[in-house]
């Protein structure tokens, strides 16, 4: 499923005019995360399948890390996305400096609190 939307996301890019050499642009520091975060949640399911019994003992803090790598891998994309979305509306749209460069870490720190004070 990875690999067939990544193709179709190869595919529909080179379509509406982008290039093959943007790709080499693109900052990769997530996809690390991401699949050895894929590769941990796999490899412990084929390990406790295959009958390893130190996988089957640890099969929960294990999948509990990949799910954490996951999720950490994903708020970091997004907030990397909302920064550089902020820097560029703030130049089109002449925002105060400050508040375009400190507004996507006060977001996400509210977000964090109003998430945190829900938690029992």
């Amino acid at each position: 499923m990875l690999l067939m939307g990544s193709a179709v996301g190869l595919v529909l890019g080179l379509l509406l005019g982008g290039r093959i050499s943007a790709l080499i642009n693109v900052r990769l520091r997530f996809a690390v995360l991401i699949a050895a975060a894929v590769t941990l949640r796999f490899g412990t399911q084929i390990a406790i399948a295959q009958g390893v019994d130190l996988a089957d003992a640890l099969r929960w803090p294990l999948y509990a890390s990949a799910f954490g790598a996951l999720v950490g891998a994903l708020v970091g994309l997004g907030f990397h996305l909302l920064n550089q979305a902020a820097g560029h509306l703030g130049v089109v749209y002449e925002v105060h400096p400050i508040l375009s460069a400190a507004g996507p870490a006060l977001l996400m720190s509210v977000v964090a609190a109003v998430l945190l004070s829900k938690t029992p």
